[in-house]
């Protein structure tokens, strides 16, 4: 099988006369500049075959004199190449077709010093080495009744030119362009027959400037504000322009404009969905900032938008635009421009000199915007997790760290950010819990985000689940506020109007708060101090005391005297009204009344349980309907509650708790208990203590 002779390229380029001769001009020259580029095409068609050839090259060298050889200079090519070839044989007959098709573009091998360049008395030549390109070619046979086999092998191709150009009439640039015609002998079985191809070279050799040159990327105003943004449909938010200038370092203009401008994102984030909890638990890898280009605009954007390639004519400046489809996303930019002259340019940052730009503008080892930082007044490292407000039992932090609040939330179809000083806290409640959230939030200072849709709220109730890279590691929980078709329960000791399921505990123990249906029917104070009494449920604030408080029941004993019944047997009581007036009388013609019930059931709270403590805290029950006496325990008094609103800062009972005549009703707080407000914890990342 014959191999296929295509150019890739080797550039051989010789003098063969010229009217005009060396000037002293060019034999000074110390170093040159060589620039080409060059294109080849051809086509072939029978009734039986077809095939098409393009090749465009381009590429520079500097070369510097040889030692000790006035004339002679070397260097390093770079050459870029894109070859693509497409062929098919097989059409005559049409039992078997066979289909090749190459598609490379790269830079091609090349060695060391292998360019070089000779100039002579009357005349010079040029010489770029002999790179080799490898490809990879896929062959297709399609056969009738066979199965199509696909073939791919590498390939190294190889070509030459060979011309001759002249010295200028005046001056130092060695430059000329030359049309070439070669054959072409494709390689068989593909294609039969051997035919030509056209190649244009255009070559530009000048003395290498002195000139320095450099390419800022401009570090605007906007730039310095501008965070990422995304819309709640997945489409881009407000993008950001960058701009970069070739520049001399003298301040004077340069003698050089450009050729190809290359911008690209690099270290681009792919954080999932667009916000922490939106949409729920997403897991997509799309990145998170994108190069952006107007329709017509003749540029190449290179796969998943993470380049940009801009070839033109001229001009020292180019800009480009960033489109962010996420609130947290990062990237670095990159920019490089190739000169007229062949130079590449690497692009710094105007103002910090670093290689590129960081996005958004950020410290080095931050992927948060330094404008939101100074908007919150925060000096952090993305993973801090710090909050101290409300200090709650001392634990700090909320479950999500500063880049996680940076990058923020969705809540009711609108983005909002987390808090950096204060603590949040994330739930979804029905409206009519509305007013109770409110209270919860005033008695505790969280930052409560009380309106969370299903959308935003997934079943696992992580509200920080679309995380990939951004800093953050705990599963931090929302909670869920929920309405249940059951009547309040008296189980054991507890009559239950609502329940923190799981509870108490910090948010992730937390499954549910459940209210009951009778919890509709309570007055508007009583509603709340439920709804807050289970939210600090789900911050493991605990009850005043341990549960001792019961349901009894008084009854008309054997002895026909007003006794009370509990799970451990009868006993018989005096009751009294507050502050000291015996009603036993009362009760007895009460309970023997032909139409009355064979007793009365009511709540009897006792001392150190869960109505003990500061009076007019969210967490001590308002239940009971009478208490034991002290000293002597026969003794019952009836009790009125009132609904609380307040948060406790102690275990000491005040008001009806405190000392009074008759006596204190419950009294101080169990051990461990009270100071409900010192015990708020909301982060996740530690383990909730009992107490």
């Amino acid at each position: 099988m014959r191999s296929i002779k295509l150019l890739v390229v080797t550039l051989l380029i010789a003098f063969a006369g010229s009217a005009y001769a060396q000037s002293d001009d060019i034999r000074a020259v110390e170093r040159w500049r060589v620039t080409f580029d060059f294109t080849e095409r051809g086509s072939y068609s029978s009734d039986n075959a077809r095939w098409t050839v393009d090749v465009v090259a381009s590429g520079m060298a500097v070369l510097t004199r040889r030692p000790n050889d006035n004339n002679s200079f070397i260097g390093t090519p770079t050459i870029n190449v894109h070859y693509r070839f497409s062929g098919v044989i097989g059409l005559r007959d049409g039992t078997c077709i066979t289909e090749v098709e190459i598609d490379s573009q790269a830079s091609p091998t090349v060695l060391a010093n292998s360019a070089r360049l000779d100039l002579y008395a009357d005349g010079f030549q040029l010489n770029l080495g002999n790179p080799s390109l490898t490809v990879d070619r896929r062959t297709t046979n399609r056969c009738p009744d066979e199965e199509i086999i696909d073939g791919v092998s590498g390939k190294s191709w190889g070509h030459s030119v060979l011309h001759r150009f002249a010295y200028p009439a005046s001056g130092t640039t060695l430059s000329g362009s030359y049309r070439s015609e070669e054959q072409v002998d494709p390689e068989q079985p593909t294609i039969e027959e051997a035919t030509r191809v056209q190649g244009d070279l255009q070559v530009r050799i000048v003395p290498d400037s002195v000139e320095e040159l450099k390419l800022e990327i401009d570090e605007s105003e906007a730039y310095k504000t501008w965070r990422p943004r995304a819309n709640k449909d997945g489409s881009a938010g407000a993008p950001l322009n960058i701009e970069a200038k070739i520049v001399t370092t003298s301040g004077q203009a340069p003698s050089v404009e450009a050729r190809r401008w290359n911008w690209k994102l690099v270290e681009t984030s792919r954080e999932p969905g667009i916000a922490m909890n939106f949409p729920a638990d997403a897991n997509d890898t799309r990145p998170d900032l994108e190069l952006e280009a107007d329709p017509g605009d003749p540029v190449t954007l290179g796969a998943e938008a993470q380049t940009l390639e801009r070839n033109v004519t001229g001009g020292v400046s180019d800009g480009v635009r960033i489109a962010p489809r996420d609130w947290g996303g990062w990237a670095n930019l990159e920019v490089t421009v190739t000169l007229e002259d062949g130079r590449t340019l690497e692009g710094k940052a105007k103002v910090a000199g670093t290689t590129g730009l960081r996005l958004p503008k950020r410290a080095e080892d931050s992927h948060i915007a330094d404008a939101w930082k100074e908007g919150a007044g925060v000096r952090a490292a993305d993973d801090a997790d710090d909050e101290s407000d409300p200090p709650g039992d001392g634990t700090n932090g909320d479950g999500l760290s500063l880049y996680q609040e940076y990058r923020g939330f969705y809540e009711d179809g609108q983005h909002v950010g987390g808090n950096p000083e204060r603590k949040d806290l994330f739930v979804r409640a029905f409206e009519a819990a509305a007013s109770g959230l409110a209270l919860f939030k005033r008695l505790t200072r969280l930052v409560v985000h009380p309106r969370l849709t299903a959308a935003e709220l997934p079943l696992s109730r992580v509200i920080n689940a679309n995380r990939r890279e951004g800093a953050g590691s705990t599963d931090q929980h929302g909670l869920l506020v929920t309405m249940g078709d059951a009547r309040a329960q008296e189980a054991g000791t507890t009559r239950i109007l609502g329940q923190a399921v799981g509870g108490p505990g910090n948010p992730k123990k937390i499954s549910q708060i459940r209210l009951m249906s009778d919890w509709a029917l309570l007055s508007l104070p009583e509603r709340n101090q439920v709804v807050a009494h289970e939210l600090l449920h789900a911050v493991n604030v605990w009850h005043h005391g341990p549960e001792r408080d019961e349901i009894v029941a008084w009854v008309v004993d054997r002895d026909g005297e007003v006794a009370e019944r509990n799970t451990r047997g009868e006993s018989k009581i005096r009751v009294f009204t507050e502050p000291n007036n015996e009603v036993t009388a009362n009760y007895l013609a009460l309970l023997t009344q032909p139409q009355a019930q064979a007793n009365v059931r009511l709540w009897l709270g006792v001392e150190g349980a869960q109505h003990s403590g500061y009076e007019g805290c969210v967490m001590r029950y308002t239940t009971a309907h009478a208490y034991v006496g002290n000293p002597d325990v026969t003794r019952r008094y009836r009790a009125t509650e009132l609904p609380s609103a307040g948060i406790c800062l102690s275990s000491q009972g005040t008001g009806v708790n405190g000392v009074r005549t008759p006596q204190s009703r419950y009294g101080d707080a169990g051990m461990g208990r009270g100071n409900c407000k010192g015990q708020i914890l909301v982060s996740d990342a530690v383990e909730a203590p009992a107490r």
